[in-house]
């Protein structure tokens, strides 16, 4: 099994501050990515184990998910 580093990423978009989740497998500094989406609107453990389990079969190989409401506009739904 691939020995992976798991970080959460902030990234702009349409203004905003997003959130994502980045897995990245040992050893590579430049490599092809895999972008997965959330099923829902937001980013789970799910997703966050399916990024994870994705970037261990496939050595050499970045996976990030992504949510798509967070950061500034949470807040600005809960003023």
């Amino acid at each position: 099994m691939t020995t992976i580093t798991t970080r959460t990423v902030e990234y702009p978009a349409d203004g905003l501050t997003m959130v994502g989740h980045l897995a990245l497998p040992a050893g590579v500094d430049r490599r092809p990515a895999v972008l997965l989406g959330p099923e829902g609107t937001g980013l789970s453990d799910v997703e966050r184990g399916r990024a994870d389990a994705l970037a261990e079969l496939m050595p050499g190989y970045s996976v990030a998910t992504v949510r798509k409401y967070i950061g500034e506009l949470r807040k600005a739904l809960r003023a």
